[in-house]
Parts: structure tokens; C-alpha cells; sequence
């Protein structure tokens, strides 16, 4: 009993804080819970591992249940995914992904264990367009949105994808934008930011929209560099999935430091800690 209540509280805080120093020994076999897609119960075979805290689950198994098409190709070793109109690449023991020709960095490969193929399951489901839980009531884990519909990049650039280069540098500009700001409020950055790609007073691509003249001073002042703040890559994860607390807004600051007449009769589309949002 005692070792199943610690593996629950394990999993808990895998999923809710996605904390890779969690858990302990890569490749470990365990016995993962009840997983739930969009309500229906999740059957499936074999076992289970944990590797640095985030759980390897049956290729072959969860991706149809997430309504996508799976084929592995034995010549080259890699696992197709195809949905959408994306196709995602599967190596094991690599630690990205390809999307449809851009690399996707990944916490864990994709790993082989007697003769199948395992794939992270919060990542695969993620890529996927769903979002994943831990339900501590039925200590479950619950997957809701599995339809077959690739991440897009926000709801100002549907269907953008980024290189691991670009997540690191997007992740570190809301870091140092908005550290010590609540959960929301680095959601709502990060929102800002990908509200912006493809608008046509901004760049295209988002190292155009980062590196635009006079937007965002802490890509040339040095704090990029700064330790992230322990939120900081789950409220990525929110914002590239599409949530967006500042309402579609396209600038934010902190009006009790920037007293530029630039604000003056915009619409304020949210306030969220220290920042006011607007368009």
C-alpha cells in the first residue's frame, strides 16, 4: 500500500509540475494508472516505463486512441505519425522529433523495449493537440482534445512550427519579460508574442517578431541569461497550445514604469500582475 501511494504522489507531481528530476532510474518499469481519452478508458498492452520522470507508453496503443495514424519503418528505424496534414518522426533513442521537416526538442526519446516502440506519452499527446492531466480523486491520468489536430503555434499563427532553437529562445524572452510574474501572466507574454507572428506590423517567422528594433529590450540587455523562473516552460506549453488570458492582445507593459503617451486610448484587453495588455 505504502509503495502505491508514493508511485501516485510520483506520477502527480510528474504531470502537474512536468519536473524531470522527479522520478528516478531512465527505463524503469512501472505500473502507470487508468489513462482517460476525451472519457473513454485507455486498454492497452505490455507495461509501462518511467525514464527522468516522464512516462514511455505503448506506441502502437495510444496514438490511434488519439486519432492518428501510426506506421514504423524497419529499414530506417523511425515511427510515422501522420495527422492533420503533419507527419511527426519518431527515432528511438533521439531527443527530438521532426514535424514536417522542423525539429521538436523532447524531454525523453521515443524508446524501443522488447520488440515495440515507446513514446512519451504527455509529449505525443501534446504534439497531438491534447492536453494532459493527473485526476488525484481516481488518480487517473486524464487526456481531453485528442482529435487528431497537430499543436499549432497560438491563435495569431495556426499550424506554425518551431525548431528547439526558437522554443528555447521564445521561452527565454518570456522568462526574462515577465519573471516573478503569476502563472497567467506568463501565459499572456507568451501569448503577445505568437499574437504577433504573420501580423503585418510584426515579422513573420518569430525570430523576426524577437529580434524586431525597439520590442523587447531584454534580448539586448543581458537577461536572457537569468535562471528560469520554475513556471516558465509549463506556461509555454499553455500558450503554444492556444490559451491566451490576454485576450488577443498584440503589446503588454508595466504601466507604473512606462509612462510613454503610445499607450494613451488603446483598448486594455487584460491586466495580470504587474502588466496591462492591449491591442
Amino acid at each position: 500500500m505504502r509503495v502505491m501511494l508514493v508511485l501516485a504522489l510520483l506520477i502527480m507531481m510528474i504531470l502537474l509540475t512536468g519536473n524531470p528530476s522527479a522520478a528516478g532510474a531512465a527505463g524503469d518499469a512501472v505500473d502507470a494508472f487508468p489513462v482517460e481519452i476525451d472519457g473513454k478508458p485507455l486498454s492497452w498492452s505490455g507495461t509501462t516505463y518511467l525514464e527522468k520522470g516522464r512516462i514511455l507508453f505503448p506506441a502502437r496503443d495510444l496514438i490511434p486512441a488519439l486519432k492518428a495514424n501510426l506506421h514504423w519503418e524497419a529499414n530506417d528505424k523511425v515511427l510515422r505519425v501522420s495527422a492533420g496534414g503533419a507527419v511527426f518522426s519518431f527515432r528511438p533513442d533521439y531527443y527530438t522529433a521532426d514535424i514536417n521537416g522542423q525539429e521538436v526538442a523532447l524531454d525523453v526519446p521515443a524508446r524501443n523495449h522488447d520488440g515495440r516502440v515507446y513514446v512519451p506519452l504527455r509529449a505525443t499527446a501534446e504534439l497531438l493537440g491534447a492536453e494532459v492531466t493527473w485526476e488525484p480523486t481516481r488518480r487517473t491520468i486524464v487526456i481531453k482534445g485528442g482529435q487528431g489536430t497537430p499543436l499549432s503555434a497560438g491563435a495569431g499563427s495556426p499550424g506554425v512550427r518551431f525548431t528547439a532553437e526558437e522554443l528555447d529562445l521564445l521561452t527565454r524572452v518570456v522568462n526574462a519579460e515577465a519573471y516573478g510574474e503569476p502563472m497567467r501572466g506568463l501565459i499572456a507574454v507568451a501569448a503577445v508574442i505568437l499574437n504577433r507572428i504573420g501580423h503585418p506590423y510584426f515579422g513573420s517567422s518569430l525570430k523576426d517578431v524577437i529580434y524586431q528594433k525597439g520590442q523587447f529590450l531584454v534580448v539586448w540587455n543581458g537577461q536572457l541569461d537569468r535562471s528560469l523562473h520554475p513556471e516558465v516552460r509549463e506556461a509555454m506549453r499553455r500558450a503554444l497550445a492556444g490559451e491566451d488570458p490576454s485576450n488577443g492582445a498584440l503589446f503588454f507593459y508595466n504601466p507604473s514604469r512606462s509612462t510613454s503617451s503610445f499607450w494613451a486610448g488603446r483598448p486594455v484587453t487584460a491586466e495580470i500582475g504587474n502588466h496591462r495588455f492591449t491591442r
